[in-house]
Parts: structure tokens; sequence; C-alpha cells
């Protein structure tokens, strides 16, 4: 196989660690930010004080995070030619569209606007359940993508 150019090396680095990025995020919100809303799912005016602030700060880092990281892959696939890499895109889109479906906003009233405590409790604990799977939607993008992600010297 052919070196490919740096150009074309750079943007693939850059596209992996924009993946990688992805994976973070997720599993942080995986990890600390659930277990934190779980936390606070007993105290639901609590919960309806910091809901309002963490989710629009969640969105607006992951729409464009999620947007960079389709384009940058998609970049690459244009560039390499190498189908592969339209699993990474997939994986980003998966994981915008899962959100869109299952997370959207006209459905997590019970956390923006508060509710009973069994309200508030009981959608707290799907609404994480519902995190989980788009960190593997974004591992399986990661993953790929480093499996093509070829380092040579120049």
């Amino acid at each position: 196989m052919p070196l490919l150019p740096i150009s074309h090396n750079a943007a693939a680095a850059a596209a992996v660690g924009l993946s990688g990025t992805v994976v973070g995020s997720l599993a942080f919100v995986s990890f600390v930010d659930t277990k934190l809303l779980v936390k606070l799912s007993s105290k639901p005016g609590v919960l309806s004080e910091v809901f309002p602030v963490w989710w629009p700060y969640g969105r607006d880092w992951m729409v464009p995070l999620l947007t960079s990281t389709a384009l940058s892959n998609a970049l690459v696939y244009y560039l390499t030619k190498d189908a592969w890499w339209l699993v990474s895109v997939a994986s980003a889109m998966s994981i915008a569209s899962y959100t869109v479906a299952f997370m959207k906003e006209a459905t997590i009233d019970p956390l923006m606007k508060g509710g009973t405590a069994d309200e508030v409790s009981n959608f707290t604990q799907e609404f994480c359940r519902r995190h989980h799977p788009r960190l593997l939607f974004a591992i399986a993008g990661l993953v790929n993508g480093l499996s093509l992600l070829k380092l040579r010297e120049v």
C-alpha cells in the first residue's frame, strides 16, 4: 500500500482524535454525570435546578463535536476512498440520531420543569440508562478509526 500524503494522514489523525473525544465525553457522562443525576433523583427540587443548566451545556458541546467528527471521518473517506471510514461516520451519526430519538428535549419535561418525586426519580433512572448505548456506538467508531490509522514516517 503506498504512503498517503501527509495531509491525508493529518486528516485521519484528526478524525480519530475527534472520535476519541466523543468516547471521552460520553464515558464521563456514563460514569460521572449519570451517577450524579441518579443521586439527585431523590431530590426533585435540586434536580430541577441542576438539569436545566446541565442539559444545554451538554447539548452545546456534543452537537458540534458529533458534527465535526462525522464530517472529519467523511473527509478521510473522500481523500482515501476507503469505505471503512464510513463506519466511523455512521458511529457519530448514530449517536446524534439516538439522542434525538430517545433523549430529545420534548421528552425531558420532568427533568427540565420538575414534577412529583416519583415522576422525577423514575424518569431520571430511565434517562440515565438511555445514555449508555451512545458510549458503545462511540467506542465502535473509535476502534474502527484506530484500526485504519496508519502511523508512518514521512
